[in-house]
């Protein structure tokens, strides 16, 4: 299993809201990675009922195997509490919605919510261009959203035992494993073992150091 925040990167579809704190709408609603709110720093805001959205690309993963779970989350304010904000995905021209919040007088996240896929059916690798988006659908004074954000729980190609070492070796290195290093780190792994089922604790930093001076390595983690 892996987690990946999907963040708001352009304008999607829609595109109805006003920027009233922040640079741009995308800054505006953007938690960053890992989620952070700024609240009253940047948001937008809206007096109609009407919807914004964005899309996500360049945050959606490349190395999909199997979607598990997609979530969406909002953090939002209102100037009356009858003002109602609605969660939203949209893809190939269909909405779905995702979970509706009734904002006070302080900001309250709502979610992640399960997000049903518009048109039906399982979320899959393909769907990358998926937007988020939010739509006032109950209002009296107005509505104010800072935070909109995704997250992806998927498992990634290449599962199994290449998952495995990639989550831990990338980790203790500080840095990204890429899925096609793997082979190769078996194969060193495997003449170090020479005929054994394992290797021992104290050969592994020779193992790695073998691996750095390989003056014809691809490994990203080890440059």
């Amino acid at each position: 299993m892996a987690l990946r925040v999907l963040r708001p990167t352009a304008i999607g579809f829609y595109d109805a809201w006003v920027l009233a704190a922040g640079a741009t709408k995308v800054i505006a609603v953007d938690t960053g990675d890992p989620v952070a709110h700024d609240d009253a720093a940047t948001y937008i805001s809206e007096g109609a009922v009407v919807r914004q959205s964005f899309t996500v690309t360049g945050t959606w993963p490349p190395n999909i195997g199997l979607v598990n779970a997609f979530t969406v989350g909002m953090r939002i304010i209102g100037a009356a509490p009858a003002d109602q904000v609605t969660s939203f995905t949209r893809l190939a021209g269909v909405n779905a919605d995702v979970g509706a919040g009734t904002p006070g007088a302080v900001w309250t996240t709502y979610g992640p919510t399960a997000a049903p896929r518009p048109g039906g059916g399982a979320w899959t690798s393909a769907d990358g261009a998926v937007e988020l988006g939010v739509n006032v659908t109950g209002l009296v004074g107005g509505a104010f959203v800072t935070s909109l954000w995704g997250v992806l729980d998927y498992s990634p190609t290449g599962g199994g035992f290449v998952f495995l070492l990639g989550s831990l070796i990338g980790p203790l290195l500080g840095s990204a494993l890429l899925l096609q290093d793997v082979p190769r780190i078996i194969t060193d792994f495997n003449r170090a073992a020479a005929g054994r089922d394992r290797i021992e604790m104290s050969e592994a930093p020779r193992v790695w150091a073998d691996l750095k001076a390989d003056v014809h390595r691809r490994y990203s983690w080890l440059r």
